[in-house]
């Protein structure tokens, strides 16, 4: 692996990572998950398709999940909570 996949790699899973602890914080604190805006917000990404693309990769490695085309049902899956 090339230098530079490997700290797209690394950047990816931190990203990952504050992702998965933004929503539990956030859910934590108001009882209700985040929107795609407020996450990206959190996490310092702009735009909603970006944070859904990290989204989309969290939930085909089983760590969220969410009821499509519902707002607000995202929530950490018990896999996440091991990670």
């Amino acid at each position: 692996m090339s230098a530079l996949k490997h700290r797209e790699t690394e950047h990816s899973r931190d990203r990952q990572q504050q992702m998965l602890l933004a929503i539990a914080t956030f859910t934590r604190q108001h009882g209700y998950a985040p929107t795609l805006r407020e996450l990206g917000a959190l996490v310092g990404m702009r735009t909603p398709s970006a944070v859904r693309w990290q989204l989309d990769r969290l939930r085909a490695a089983g760590l969220v999940d969410w009821r499509d085309g519902a707002s607000r049902t995202l929530r950490l899956t018990g896999k996440a909570a091991q990670s």
